[in-house]
Formats: C-alpha cells, structure tokens, sequence
C-alpha cells in the first residue's frame, strides 16, 4: 500500500527493509504524507501489539501450566530440604550418615481435587462436566424418556389391536362352527329326506 500511494518502484528498501523498520519501531523512512499511509501504519501498529500480547499471553501460560503441574513435587522436594536442614541442625554433635527413605502421608479423605492439571486437561473435565453431564446427557435423557414413553404406546396400541384380533378371530371362529353345525344338522335332514323318499318309492313300486 505504501509502494502504491507513493507510486515508488518495488526495491529491497520499499519492500523488506521499510516494513521491518516499521515493526522494529523505526518510522524515520515512512514518510505520512497521505491517508493509505497513516492507514497503513495504524494498522501495522495494531497488528504488531495484537500479536505481540498474544505471544506474551501464550508464553506465560505455557510457564503457568508447566509450574502448576510441577508445583506439588516443588512442595515436597522444600519440605524435604527443610526437613534434612533442621536435622542436620540437630545433630551437630551426632552426626551419622544414616540414609533412610522420607514418606509423605496424605489423608485420601481431605483431599480437594481441585489441583491445576493442565489447560488441556482442565478443557476436557470442562466440556465433560458443563457440557456432557449438563447439557448433553439430560437432553440425551430426555430424548430417551420421550422414545421410552412413544414405545410403551406402541407396545399398548399393539396389544390392543392383538386384543382385538383375538376376539374377532374367537367370534370368526364361533360363526364357523355354527354354519357347520348348521350344515351337519341340513346334511341329516337331507339325509332323512332321502330315506323317507326311498321309503315311499319302495311302497310304490310294490
């Protein structure tokens, strides 16, 4: 932008060494004479601070994370010391090299559970307690208790219908075997009628 409100020809100054001037905080070769070029260096500014807090932002949490993590054997290794100092102290006349093993008791019951773990680390317990266990699972739940209650519908409109079913099925059932019956009693009437009918053709034919 400088190269063209200027209308300069692109050189190693106007292209590389003007612009790192500018980052370094040498203004003297950047000459503000039109709005592009204060435009410009405004926003080359901005840019510069933008990015060089981001960066000191970033480092010192790297160095924040990095000492919380180790900030628990930092304790114990001060408390060692202070420790191996005060009997050192105490046995001026007596001394003895006398090498033995330190153990650090802690009560699993007193314990907060609230020590820095990392950004990562605390990200993840984070989306896993606020979103999962507080957002994501009742909506899952209540998803679930909707589905449960639409399938003991179901299952009640199909044992319903299977109610039905049987019950017509029974009454199906008792209609066939009344025309049977029906058709057994006509077929013993025909019967009947057959040898009444043989009957009298036989006294006829005497």
């Amino acid at each position: 932008m400088n190269l063209i409100s200027t209308n300069a020809s692109p050189s190693f100054n106007s292209m590389w060494s003007s612009p790192f001037g500018i980052l370094a905080g040498r203004t003297d070769p950047f000459s503000e004479s039109t709005a592009i070029q204060s435009i410009t260096y405004f926003v080359i500014i901005t840019a510069l601070l933008i990015i060089m807090l981001n960066m000191i932002i970033s480092i010192l949490g790297d160095v924040f994370d990095e000492f919380q993590l180790d900030a628990e054997i930092y304790n114990f290794s001060e408390m060692a010391e202070v420790i191996l100092e005060i009997e050192q102290i105490l046995s001026l006349k007596h001394r003895t090299d006398n090498f033995m093993f330190l153990y650090m008791c802690i009560n699993a019951y007193e314990k907060s559970g609230n020590e820095w773990k990392g950004k990562v680390i605390d990200l993840r317990e984070l989306i896993r307690v606020r979103f999962f266990n507080d957002d994501l699972k009742p909506y899952l739940e209540q998803i679930e208790n909707r589905i449960d209650i639409k399938v003991k519908a179901v299952n009640d409109e199909v044992k319903h219908v299977k109610g039905e079913i049987n019950t017509l099925s029974d009454s199906i059932d008792q209609k066939v075997n009344s025309v049977n019956d029906k058709v057994n009693a006509l077929s013993d009437d025909i019967k009947d009628i057959k040898n009444n009918i043989q009957a009298i053709l036989k006294i006829i034919s005497k």
